[in-house]
């Protein structure tokens, strides 16, 4: 065995585990639940990055949002 074939299996070995993982996590994740979900989320960014804050009633997790706002707040 070549000592390059050697190096380059544990490699392939990692992207073959790293893609069937994305591909279980890709079939059962339960994603947006409507069309619409990904809108809310980023109108809630920009309120969150324009530092207006969310509404006391936002009823959903403010991590992902805040996540966003703050590449938004970067990139701006």
């Amino acid at each position: 065995m070549s000592p390059l074939r050697a190096v380059n299996r544990p490699l392939v070995r990692l992207l073959i585990f790293a893609g069937l993982l994305r591909l279980f996590a890709a079939v059962f994740s339960g994603g947006f639940l409507a069309s619409d979900d990904h809108h809310v989320v980023i109108g809630a960014a920009d309120q969150i990055a324009s530092g207006i804050g969310l509404p006391p009633t936002y009823a959903r997790s403010a991590l992902f949002p805040g996540v966003i706002a703050g590449i938004m707040t970067v990139t701006r």
